[in-house]
C-alpha cells in the first residue's frame, strides 16, 4: 500500500496533466484560487472565461487609502487564436463597510483589499460560466492563448 502511495506522489509531481494547487495568496505571476474567492495581484493581467467570451482585467492604480482601486478590461472572443479585443473598458469602485462591485463587460464580481500587493474577486452566487487563468500577463498584448501554463480554475473545483 505504501508504494502506491508513494507512486501517486511522484506521478502528480511530475506533472502528468494534473496542475500545481494554486498559492494561497496571489503572486505577480499566478492567482490564488478557492472556494469563495480569486486573489488577484495588483498590476498584472488577469483573464477571466465567462461563456463566449475572454476578459482581461487589471487593477490599475490603488489609491493611496488602500480601500479602493481602479481597474481597466478588455474582451476577447473565447474561440479566438488570440487575444482581440472586441471591447474595452475601466471603472472604479472602494470597499466600505462591505466589499466593492467590480464590473467588466460581462464580468461582475465583488473585491475587497487583500493587502498593498492584491486583492480578492468574490465567485458570485452564480458562478457556473466563470473560470480563472492560473497564470497571469504583464499587458493584454503578452496575453498567449496557447501558453501550455494556462489551466483555467472553477469554483467548483474546491468545494
Amino acid at each position: 500500500m505504501t508504494w502506491l502511495l508513494m507512486a501517486a506522489a511522484v506521478i502528480l509531481a511530475a506533472g502528468c496533466g494534473v496542475p500545481p494547487p494554486p498559492p494561497e495568496r496571489p503572486t505577480f505571476e499566478r492567482v490564488a484560487v478557492n472556494q469563495r474567492a480569486v486573489g488577484i495581484p495588483y498590476g498584472p493581467v488577469v483573464l477571466f472565461r465567462i461563456d463566449e467570451q475572454l476578459v482581461a482585467f487589471r487593477i490599475s492604480n490603488v489609491p493611496l487609502s488602500g480601500y479602493g482601486i481602479e481597474y481597466e478590461w478588455n474582451t476577447s472572443a473565447v474561440d479566438a487564436a488570440v487575444f482581440e479585443t472586441t471591447s474595452t473598458g475601466a471603472g472604479e469602485t472602494e470597499e466600505k463597510t462591505r466589499p466593492g462591485s467590480i464590473q467588466a463587460g460581462p464580468l461582475v464580481m465583488e473585491w475587497s483589499r487583500g493587502s498593498e500587493k492584491y486583492g480578492w474577486l468574490y465567485w458570485p452566487d452564480d458562478s457556473g460560466g466563470i473560470s480563472v487563468s492560473s497564470i497571469t500577463f504583464r499587458s493584454v498584448v503578452s496575453i498567449d492563448l496557447q501558453d501550455p501554463q494556462i489551466f483555467w480554475y472553477k469554483q467548483e473545483m474546491f468545494d
